[in-house]
């Protein structure tokens, strides 16, 4: 499996950072490029004040996020696809799963469904 397999997208990187959740990972986006965090410290310099790095977060680094789900995997001729289940008790029907043929991407989906906005959190 390579690598950008195994961690969410640039797209929902960029929102779960947009949500506020801790940019703290293994991985890093910067401009479409896939960094290991260590190659950020050598060129810290430079990526220590970029704004476009984003964690590439792996799948145990966002289940660290929403601790009540279940995973299943569909296969079919064509695709392959993820589901995510929200067992929270306080889901809503239309909440209560999310997919994608990334299982991070299926992950991160359901964090950023259930996640309110930095501004939702502090009232405004």
């Amino acid at each position: 499996m390579e690598l950008i397999q195994q961690v969410c997208s640039l797209e929902s990187a960029k929102r779960l950072k947009e949500l506020g959740v801790k940019q703290e990972s293994l991985f890093y986006w910067s401009d479409d490029i896939l960094f290991f965090s260590r190659d950020l410290v050598i060129d810290e310099e430079y990526y220590g004040t970029h704004k476009n790095v984003y964690s590439a977060f792996t799948v145990a680094e966002l289940l660290n996020e929403i601790p009540f789900c279940r995973i299943g995997l569909s296969k079919s001729i064509k695709n392959v696809n993820w589901y995510i289940w929200n067992d929270s008790a306080d889901a809503k029907d239309d909440e209560k799963s999310q997919f994608s043929e990334n299982l991070p991407d299926a992950i991160a989906k359901m964090i950023i469904e259930h996640r309110p906005t930095q501004n939702q959190a502090r009232g405004r």
